[in-house]
Parts: structure tokens; C-alpha cells; sequence
């Protein structure tokens, strides 16, 4: 038994400009036993934007600006862990 975790490269509560970091996606990456599902969530109303088995990308586009807080989740039958990330998206990149 293996609780889900999420690596490193995500740190919790993180706040990424797009503008200024250059980054236009993001990428869960989750470890466990049984193999976790790792999702990524909008937490303002809990819309499911990615998900798939251990790892999973979240491709930002135009349609997607303002500043919002994403979840990356990790969940297998042993637990749940999840990682919230704020991202600021110009209205135009």
C-alpha cells in the first residue's frame, strides 16, 4: 500500500504568471500503489480539465485568461492528495 503523492515539480499553492514565466503548460505527475489517476481541476467550479492514469497535462489557450486556482489531484483506494496552484493568463498572449 502506497499513499497517492504528487512529484515535486508542482509545489502547493504556487503562483504562476504565464506572461512573465513563459510556462503555457503545466503537468501532474503522480506516484502510488495501486497506480493513482491524477486530474486536473478548476477550483472556482470544480470542472474536470485533464485526466489519465499517473501523469497529465494542462495546455493553457486564449479562451482561458484571468487569474484562477487549479487543482492537480492524485487518487488511488488508499487516499487522495491534492495540489493547488494559482496561474495568471493574460488576456493575450
Amino acid at each position: 500500500m502506497i499513499l497517492p503523492r504528487i512529484r515535486d515539480n508542482l509545489l502547493n499553492h504556487s503562483r504562476i504568471d504565464l506572461q512573465h514565466d513563459g510556462i503555457r503548460e503545466l503537468i501532474c505527475v503522480a506516484d502510488g500503489y495501486p497506480e493513482p489517476e491524477a486530474t486536473w481541476i478548476r477550483a472556482s467550479d470544480l470542472s474536470l480539465l485533464a485526466r489519465n492514469s499517473t501523469r497529465v497535462l494542462l495546455k493553457f489557450d486564449n479562451e482561458m485568461h484571468g487569474v484562477n486556482q487549479y487543482i492537480c489531484e492524485a487518487k488511488n483506494k488508499h487516499g487522495l492528495t491534492k495540489v493547488f496552484m494559482t496561474v495568471i493568463i493574460p488576456g493575450v498572449y
